[in-house]
């Protein structure tokens, strides 16, 4: 479909091919975490996982605070392919992992003694190796995303996972504990990093820092930076927020609803983020007058594609947990059905998101983002204290809902806005979510900031 509406020519072709490894990639890693996460909950108790989603808070929140949009730097750049500006964004990259290892270290005592789980500090300083070892993954990867040739990274990357799937299968059976997961997480980017050296094309990587590559990577990538920052508050910060309002019980099954109710939106962000930001890159640079008709085609096959995907996984979340999980985890039928809703307001966002990271305005992307955030973080805080946690999952809805409005404005002043279609997609989402809520058994301990609190505790 992608393929028809990009054209027919060469681009047309790079897309249908990379449309079909990408829908390989999503099926086969969503079915790996699946089956990883049904056997990791017969060994390992819900606390387990409420603690390894409290530590990669802090390690994914520095992570992403560290971002300089090197990925999208060689995608976008007209340098994109000359081995001085490659090289230098390689070197970047390094730098990058070295500092995020340092702070993430830095942060694990503080994170420990906030939350009051020892466990922490050894947990975060752990975790936070992978930034170290996936700074020296191959270039390889950004360049193979810029040409959309994404079947050698999906081998490589399904190899990795599938590695890591074993042994941290094997380490829970052995360990019971939560450093099976952390063993898991470090080993599948040694795994990541080591392939991305053999099986992709070989560069010549070596520290270099010319500066005119560096200062457009830097302007670019600044605001990048910015944005992925306000991306961790607004998604990995729910972590953080909820840490802090609930039980470990309640923590670990909010990050398994989360994993089940982001598979749609999981296929979504890796079709448009793999194929569109290069595709419209290049559109704006070679032909920039056919983009007003692919954008309105791309939006309307993106919301026809997920709006039934996320509806259903609403609709049959109770029966998706009970019939996935034991009874420790029954509570998450609930939470997986508002989570769903939750996440199909912003694919009404992303093509317009991937536009402006294509035009170069990071600096607008960065400010959505900023809106998210906040939105979110008071959301969560207002909705708890009003109604528990189902509120706390409504203020994240409400949240979305706000940074899709200023998305339509930014869209509708830059003249590429489908205002018609956007109103009346969100107008659906709105009137499911509000059947679902009236239609859901919801007990009264998750409508009570305190009740909840004495169930599990």
């Amino acid at each position: 479909m992608l393929r028809r509406i990009l054209g027919s020519g060469v681009l047309g072709r790079k897309v249908g091919n990379a449309g079909i490894w990408t829908l390989i990639w999503f099926g086969s890693n969503s079915g790996l975490r699946l089956v990883s996460n049904l056997i990791l909950t017969r060994i390992l108790s819900p606390e387990v996982f409420g603690l390894i989603a409290l530590a990669q808070v802090f390690t994914g929140g520095i992570v992403m605070l560290s971002d300089v949009g090197v990925r999208a730097s060689v995608v976008r750049s007209t340098r994109g392919e000359d081995p001085v500006f490659l090289q230098t964004a390689w070197s970047i990259q390094i730098v990058r992992g070295t500092i995020v290892t340092g702070l993430c270290c830095l942060v694990a005592w503080p994170a420990a003694v906030l939350y009051d789980q020892p466990v922490l500090f050894p947990l975060v300083c752990v975790l936070a190796l992978s930034a170290l070892i996936g700074g020296f993954q191959s270039i390889a990867i950004a360049v193979a995303d810029r040409k959309l040739m994404i079947k050698y990274v999906t081998l490589l990357r399904l190899t990795s996972q599938l590695v890591a799937l074993v042994v941290t299968v094997f380490m829970a059976w052995q360990l019971q504990s939560v450093w099976a997961l952390a063993i898991g997480a470090v080993l599948s980017t040694v795994m990541t990093v080591s392939l991305s050296h053999v099986v992709l094309p070989k560069y010549t990587h070596r520290f270099t820092f010319e500066p005119q590559a560096l200062r457009e990577i830097v302007s670019f990538g600044k605001w990048i930076l910015l944005a992925t920052f306000f991306t961790f508050l607004g998604g990995r910060g729910q972590q953080g927020i909820f840490g802090a309002l609930f039980p470990l019980e309640v923590i670990g099954l909010l990050s398994i609803s989360t994993l089940l109710a982001s598979v749609p939106n999981e296929l979504l962000k890796k079709l448009l983020n793999t194929i569109l930001l290069p595709s419209f890159s290049e559109i704006m640079r070679e032909r920039p007058e056919q983009l007003p008709r692919v954008l309105r085609k791309v939006r309307l096959f993106t919301i026809v594609l997920a709006f039934p995907m996320f509806f259903i996984v609403s609709f049959v979340a109770q029966p998706i947990i009970d019939l996935l999980y034991d009874d420790r985890y029954a509570g998450a039928g609930i939470i997986l059905a508002l989570m769903a809703l939750n996440m199909a307001i912003p694919t009404l966002s992303t093509t317009y998101q991937n536009l402006l990271v294509a035009e170069g305005r990071s600096d607008l992307h960065a400010f959505l983002m900023f809106i998210w955030a906040a939105g979110t973080a008071v959301g969560i805080v207002l909705g708890f204290t009003i109604l528990g946690l189902v509120g706390s999952l409504i203020g994240v809805g409400l949240a979305m809902s706000l940074m899709f409005f200023v998305n339509i404005a930014i869209a509708t002043q830059r003249g590429y806005a489908t205002v018609w279609l956007d109103i009346l997609s969100f107008a659906i989402v709105v009137g499911v979510y509000l059947v679902t809520l009236w239609t859901l058994d919801i007990p009264p301990s998750y409508l009570s900031a305190d009740l909840i609190h004495q169930i599990f505790e």
